[in-house]
């Protein structure tokens, strides 16, 4: 079976490119089975070691959100599993943000072994929330918005 190592999502047109930002990571002994491979549950919490590099990166942060009273709870997760990761690996795991119109975020991630291997590939799809509502978000937050200004003009090349 062939994975995934191509890009998830397509990028329109005359959109900027991803911008991105990384993480590295030392495989713990709590992070494993009994065979010293990395339980799959934990490439969530990986791709979220990079997803907060680059929400700094942006200025989408948890705290900004919740400033503006409004969650992004992810709506969609995907893992494509390429090699095992193991215990005492030192993995970098990057986080990508792909352009998109609308109320979401689209992320993909990449994590690579130690000798550049690419060990896993995944994205997530994150819609907005309106947190006193309880209500879905159909138009992009000023926030985001705000982002996607700077990222058109060239803050995050």
């Amino acid at each position: 079976m062939t994975r995934r190592t191509k890009s998830y999502f397509e990028t329109p047109e005359g959109a900027p490119l991803p911008v991105s930002a990384e993480a590295k990571h030392k495989i713990q002994f709590n992070e494993v089975d009994p065979m010293g491979i990395v339980w799959h549950g934990h490439y969530p919490y990986f791709f979220q070691l990079a997803w907060t590099e680059l929400s700094g990166k942006t200025g989408l942060t948890p705290e900004r959100f919740a400033e503006e009273k409004i969650a992004v709870p992810i709506a969609q997760i995907h893992i494509d599993y390429h090699k095992p990761l193991l215990l005492d690996d030192e993995i970098l795991i990057r986080c990508s943000q792909v352009w998109c119109e609308g109320a979401k975020m689209q992320m993909e991630y990449r994590i690579f072994l130690p000798d550049g291997t690419l060990a896993s590939t995944g994205y997530s799809i994150q819609l907005f929330y309106d947190i006193r509502t309880r209500e879905p978000l159909f138009l992009a937050p000023a926030v985001l918005e705000a982002m996607r200004e700077r990222w058109k003009n060239g803050a995050f090349a």
